[in-house]
């Protein structure tokens, strides 16, 4: 599969001792160097993680999973080293089940709705377009079409046609024998 380079998934790593850390690392990190994944895998801190690898043999698994949740929709691949039945990966690890762990997760993540945070909208009186302020552009248009049946392009009327039906083509020469059409005229 052909890794979508201009796609990042942040990756977090949650509840794992060091060896399994540095094991579950090791893998994920090869199968995103050798392009297995429909995007490319960052790390990140589980706070904004979009994927969250959690290791489901700690009693305050269920705990911090609650936590990670309840602050932003994320998706979860379940980790155990003791083969747990509700794993998605167990050790030891086994590639191929890893890389569909993180494939599902991956596509979940993608079809996820972004969350647009409130404070990231932007002023509208600064928007810009071509040089012109959008709001001032917005109301120069709206007077320009405010009579009925005239249409807008880019800010300038488009003068149209009566909307009646096309009138039939002219007899087209007889020594044709077919009659061709191009734009309503008969060649």
């Amino acid at each position: 599969m052909a890794q979508a380079t201009s796609v990042a998934v942040t990756v977090a790593l949650v509840g794992l001792e060091a060896a399994d850390r540095r094991a579950v690392t090791s893998a994920i990190s090869t199968l995103s160097a050798a392009q297995a994944l429909p995007a490319t895998l960052t790390w990140a801190e589980e706070a904004v993680a979009d994927i969250v690898v959690l290791n489901i043999d700690t009693d305050a698994a269920a705990q911090q999973l609650d936590r990670l949740m309840a602050e932003t929709p994320r998706s979860v691949v379940r980790y155990s080293a003791r083969r747990a039945l509700q794993a998605d990966v167990w050790r030891p690890i086994r590639v191929q089940g890893l890389r569909d762990a993180l494939n599902r997760a991956v596509a979940d993540t993608l079809e996820r709705p972004a969350l647009v945070p409130s404070a990231a909208t932007p002023n509208t009186a600064t928007l810009r377009s071509r040089g012109a302020a959008l709001l001032q552009r917005a109301s120069a248009t709206a007077t320009a079409s405010s009579a009925p049946g005239q249409q807008m392009y880019r800010g300038q009327l488009i003068e149209t046609a009566s909307t009646a039906a096309p009138e039939p083509p002219a007899a087209a020469p007889a020594e044709a024998g077919a009659v061709r059409m191009y734009r309503g005229k008969a060649y």
